[in-house]
């Protein structure tokens, strides 16, 4: 009967072979094998226990009672996981050692029964550090939240580029301070099924060079973001898109900054909202940038002295437009300053008032000056006019208000906006063709009214309908703004000239 071979006496036969029939160097066998064995640091996931409230993170044993299923002290590799073992909503404290640090590589947020809080002890400060496994609520079942204890602070600083995740409905609030050493990209997640956007509460104070770019749901829209903390120190920019939406509490604190003086403020198919109800506060930024699509800048705030100067406003792509909602057409209570100047008396058919479905309007920097105010075009800045072969000057903005006297000739106008009423109208040209130049390579149809619109004649590809200024080398687009019921355009769309 033959005995069986211990581990030790198979590694010294195989070695044997190895040496005498593969005539391979033992050395690098024995590399190899180290390399590709169990890691030998720790980065784990260290699960919280149900160890009661006020327990210190930052131990593993607090009074006999281990603070973790792990028993183990955190390390800067760990992500501390909050899951159903915690049968309540508890306050857990990082340590009882003022000015101690707690190194994590990230926090996660599972199905504890009750929301999570994470604070300092009372009058200590304390900081947590946190690497790139951020902050993860993305199947969260309770919410999770950073505060100051009584007295002290709590500092949550950032120690590498990382993502935080927020479910639907979940909420994410720090009251404590931030320090974004690097950039957090933040994302909102559940877009596709439905439901209450998640939101994230900044009421703390933001420092750091750090970036924050700010992500709406899979679907496509929601997430909210509220800042409202003392800012002034923060130096990193903020991106907001994918529907998601940024509200700016000014403050009532004269100096005070929430987002950065000199840095751009991107928005990309996103929503930055004013919502400041008590004070005469101007927040600016260092300029603001437009990515393709509907981008909004709005006031949410009943104060009409809260503002944006939003200094200069360029776009990435020709697709980028801008609404500024129910802005007014009064300079000195405009939400939005601007050094954009007035190209034909507007800022660009990239840029509309849409007041919900009621009206809509092109914009102007009112006064035309570094820092105006922006103002919705009304009066004398539109010619009404119905009548086409009286459409002979290039720069004005035509309105419509009922269907036109067909044209007869081709026309070029800056701008046209049809609002009839609720009456339907045709607005056509005949086999002619209407050129809309707005001066910035573009033009524009504003439609408001619940009734249909025809333009062009009730023949399908009778017509012609273009944009921007012919053959200048520049790509031109076509704006066209329909709020309400149907706006049917039988006019072919095409080149200007060889300009695309």
């Amino acid at each position: 009967m033959k005995r069986p071979i211990k581990p030790r006496q198979f590694s010294q036969q195989m070695m044997t072979v190895m040496r005498t029939k593969l005539r391979m160097p033992v050395t690098l066998l024995m590399l190899v094998s180290t390399l590709t064995g169990p890691f030998q640091g720790r980065a784990a996931v260290i699960v919280k226990t149900n160890a009661g409230a006020n327990t210190l993170l930052a131990f593993p044993t607090v009074s006999g009672v281990a603070t973790n299923a792990q028993n183990t002290a955190l390390t800067a590799s760990d992500i501390l996981s909050f899951n159903n073992a915690i049968t309540a909503a508890s306050t857990y404290r990082v340590s009882n050692v003022a000015n101690s640090i707690l190194n994590l590589n990230g926090l996660r947020v599972l199905n504890p029964a009750g929301a999570i809080t994470l604070q300092n002890s009372d009058n200590q400060s304390q900081t947590i550090y946190l690497g790139s496994g951020g902050i993860e609520l993305s199947a969260a079942t309770q919410n999770l939240t950073l505060s100051n204890a009584a007295g002290g602070t709590l500092t949550l600083a950032t120690s590498a580029v990382q993502d935080w995740s927020v479910l639907n409905v979940r909420t994410l609030a720090l009251s404590n301070s931030l320090v974004l050493n690097h950039q957090v990209n933040l994302n909102f997640l559940g877009g596709n099924t439905g439901g209450t956007a998640g939101v994230v509460n900044l009421t703390g104070t933001i420092g750091g060079a750090g970036n924050l770019n700010i992500a709406g749901m899979i679907g496509g829209s929601g997430g909210v973001v509220n800042i409202s903390g003392n800012n002034s120190a923060w130096t990193g920019a903020v991106t907001v898109g994918g529907g998601a939406t940024l509200n700016v509490d000014t403050g009532t604190t004269t100096g005070q900054s929430r987002l950065s003086d000199l840095q751009a403020l991107t928005i990309n198919r996103g929503i930055v909202s004013l919502s400041n109800n008590s004070a005469n506060q101007v927040e600016t930024v260092g300029s603001v940038v437009l990515g393709s699509g509907l981008n909004q800048l709005l006031r949410a705030s009943s104060s009409t002295s809260t503002r944006l100067n939003a200094n200069a406003i360029s776009r990435t792509s020709p697709g980028a437009v801008l609404n500024v909602g129910n802005i007014g057409t009064t300079a000195g209570t405009s939400h939005l300053l601007t050094d954009n100047l007035n190209i034909n008396n507007m800022l660009g058919t990239w840029a509309v008032a849409i007041n919900s479905t009621s009206d809509a309007n092109w914009v102007k920097n009112g006064p035309n000056t570094a820092d105006g105010g922006v103002i919705a075009l009304s009066g004398t800045d539109y010619t009404t006019q119905n009548t086409i072969n009286n459409w002979t000057t290039p720069s004005q903005h035509i309105l419509v208000t009922s269907t036109t006297t067909a044209g007869t000739a081709s026309r070029t106008i800056s701008s046209l906006k049809i609002s009839t009423a609720g009456n339907a109208a045709t607005v056509s040209l005949g086999s002619n063709t209407l050129t809309i130049n707005d001066g910035q390579n573009g033009g524009g149809i504003i439609r408001v009214g619940n009734s249909t619109t025809l333009i062009g004649t009730t023949s399908v590809n009778t017509g012609f309908l273009t944009a921007g200024a012919a053959s200048d080398g520049n790509a031109d687009t076509l704006r066209i703004f329909n709020l309400q019921n149907t706006l049917a355009v039988n006019n072919i769309i095409q080149n200007n000239g060889s300009d695309p």
